[in-house]
Parts: C-alpha cells; sequence; structure tokens
C-alpha cells in the first residue's frame, strides 16, 4: 500500500453536490502545484468545466457505485502537459451507502495534441462479470 499512496486520492461524500479529499497523494500535488488535502470540491473547482468534469468523474461512483475509468491531457501550472489516467472506485464505510471514492491517478509525459477525453463508466454486462470472477485481473 505505501507505494500506491503517491498516486492516490481519497474523496468523501460532503453533503449532496460536494466531496471533500482527505487524502492528495504527493504526484499528485506535485503536478497540481497544491496539495488540497482537506479541502472541498465546491472550493478547488472554481472553473465550471473543471467542477462538470468532476461531477461526471464522481457522480456515478457516489450515486449508483459504479467504478469509473477516465484519461486526459492535464496541464501543469508550469506549462507541460501530461495525461493522466484516473479509476475512480465505490466505497462504503457502513457497508450501506457508497460515501467515499478511492482513485489511482497516473500521470504520464504526452504531447499537448492528445486525443479527447475519455471517461468510461462500466456497464452491469462488466460488473456482473467481474462479480462472477469472469474477469480475473
Amino acid at each position: 500500500m505505501p507505494k500506491l499512496l503517491p498516486d492516490l486520492i481519497i474523496a468523501e461524500r460532503a453533503g449532496d453536490d460536494d466531496l471533500r479529499y482527505r487524502l492528495v497523494g504527493t504526484r499528485i500535488v506535485q503536478a497540481h502545484g497544491l496539495d488540497y488535502t482537506g479541502w472541498f470540491l465546491s472550493d478547488l473547482a472554481t472553473r465550471r468545466d473543471a467542477h462538470a468534469l468532476a461531477h461526471q468523474l464522481y457522480g456515478p461512483v457516489l450515486q449508483q457505485g459504479l467504478p469509473v475509468y477516465s484519461e486526459d491531457p492535464f496541464r501543469c501550472p508550469g506549462g507541460e502537459f501530461l495525461r493522466t489516467r484516473r479509476l475512480h472506485l465505490p466505497m462504503s464505510t457502513t457497508g450501506e451507502r457508497i460515501d467515499m471514492a478511492p482513485v489511482g491517478q497516473v500521470l504520464d509525459a504526452c504531447a499537448p495534441a492528445e486525443p479527447s477525453p475519455l471517461v468510461r463508466t462500466a456497464n452491469p454486462e462488466e460488473i456482473m462479470e467481474d462479480e462472477a470472477g469472469m474477469n480475473p485481473i
């Protein structure tokens, strides 16, 4: 687990329409140029498009319990471009309602002309296959 921490985000539900970032890994902090551990999404995503992307990524996870994979270009504060790949997973601290989302995020060097963003929510058939052990990792 310690090897994963630099690339890990743990977000928790904060009310009906907000998130709080409980943990932001050091590589993610370096890429963003700030440590937003403890911040709320409403404080962090001041741009409308960033807020909409966060809801697109976290919505299916927290509302439906579905994993979401995404990748898109990411511009660092210094101007260089990276490609970010993320896997958002549902988690419940009570065993009932999904209230947290651990996120693995990997940043790789890329050219600025990357293809358009990809956000993909798992479909029900994939979930059933995984639960039945048909898609071993």
